[in-house]
């Protein structure tokens, strides 16, 4: 009677080990940069950059900014993401870029305690790996 029941729990191991996706995960080496929670927790955000490649995890409460900059020389209209608290995600040669600038959020938030954008720069929202939203893009 035991054998079937480990053989049912291997297969349904097995096929757990297959429904995580390859881009969910960070990588297993040190960081690029990390980011240092503002709450007192002692923790730090993460980001790890390299070409073709680009990986955070943010364990802090704020939002995580992965800002690059813009084509003019005030850098404005540049393209802002930011990571969501307690998020993470890993991306290959399709959707990887380079920011510029990492940080926490201190942009406006609105109603809804999300990061909104400011008109010259687009602000997407990423939830996970595949999870990524436009913010509104209306003055808080």
């Amino acid at each position: 009677m035991k054998k079937p029941l480990t053989a049912t729990l291997l297969a349904a191991a097995a096929v757990a080990t297959l429904a995580v996706p390859a881009g969910a995960a960070v990588p297993k080496r040190p960081a690029s940069q990390t980011v240092p929670c503002n709450d007192g927790s002692g923790k730090s955000a993460q980001v790890w950059q390299r070409p073709g490649q680009l990986a955070a995890k943010n364990p802090c409460h704020q939002w995580l900014l992965l800002a690059a900059a813009g084509n003019d020389a005030s850098g404005a209209f540049g393209s802002e993401q930011v990571l969501a608290p307690g998020a993470h995600f890993n991306w290959g040669k399709k959707q990887a870029w380079a920011p510029t600038t990492v940080g926490l959020w201190d942009g406006g938030l609105d109603s809804n305690g999300l990061p909104c954008g400011d008109g010259e720069s687009v602000v997407y929202l990423i939830y996970s790996y595949k999870d990524v939203r436009p913010a509104s893009h209306y003055n808080c």
